[in-house]
């Protein structure tokens, strides 16, 4: 076996041991075993535990970077269209995370542990994926339209990556079942009045949202406790009532408090 695909199958045996029993548990025999390879050979490649960890990490990184390398110039003159691109973007990136499921299972593992120090210096030593292709989208709009003073964008795009990540995995396990009810049943619920993001997966599901707030299913103490955390709700497709929505024509009493 060549080391390459030695390689390629250690980390993807790894990935898959997380994203099933957590990184915690994870021992580097249990990838050896699952790769059908020596123990040995495992550190002979990455050296130590941590670094086989960063490389996984960093292998799904590249990938995600990998997505935007073609990516479009935004047209910064017309606010609709560059909306609509970035939305597209972030697409992108969620059907990535949704069909690479043990993947970003791995991923948001990694991301949400002490193990992120590790990729951190090594992004300041510039051994991380290379986001070139995003940069170069980003960058335009950060000089057209600059960010208010103290603000990170790094900060920004942190968010968005976690909380896109956190949502995934959920959908992945099943906990987020995509139908009008469940909305209801979960918007309906105070304990999930503080959730930050309700991803919806078409424009029919993201409607849903909006007619679970407009409806009587929710108590008003739920409303207003939801409305104090001011969710983002997203939804793709080309449903008319939707891009009323985001006109600002309808379901204004409701978008307004978002």
């Amino acid at each position: 076996m060549e080391a390459s695909e030695r390689k390629r199958k250690i980390m993807d045996a790894t990935m898959r041991i997380v994203a099933e029993k957590g990184l915690e548990s994870f021992a580097v025999l249990q990838a050896a075993k699952l790769a059908h390879v020596n123990e040995a050979l495992v550190y002979r490649d990455f050296g130590t535990k941590e670094n086989l960890l960063f490389e996984c990490y960093n292998l799904v990184a590249n990938e995600v970077a990998g997505l935007y390398d073609d990516a479009p110039e935004l047209v910064l003159a017309d606010d609709e269209k560059m909306f609509e691109q970035f939305h597209e973007m972030w697409i992108d990136y969620f059907t990535f995370l949704i069909k690479n499921d043990y993947k970003t299972l791995y991923y948001q593992s990694y991301r949400d542990s002490e193990h992120i120090k590790t990729f951190v210096q090594k992004e300041a030593e510039g051994k991380t994926a290379d986001f070139t292709g995003l940069i170069h989208v980003v960058e335009p709009v950060m000089k057209a339209f600059p960010l208010p003073e103290g603000m990170s964008m790094h900060y920004i795009w942190t968010y968005l990556m976690d909380i896109s990540a956190v949502f995934a995995k959920r959908i992945i396990r099943k906990e987020l079942p995509d139908t009008k009810e469940s909305y209801e049943s979960l918007m309906g619920d105070e304990s999930n009045a503080a959730i930050k993001w309700f991803y919806a997966e078409d424009d029919e599901l993201a409607m849903g949202i909006l007619e679970a707030l407009n409806g009587g299913g929710i108590s008003d103490s739920t409303k207003e406790a939801i409305y104090e955390t001011k969710p983002v709700i997203t939804g793709c497709g080309g449903l008319d009532e939707y891009y009323e929505v985001l006109r600002g024509n309808s379901y204004t009493d409701i978008t307004e408090n978002l």
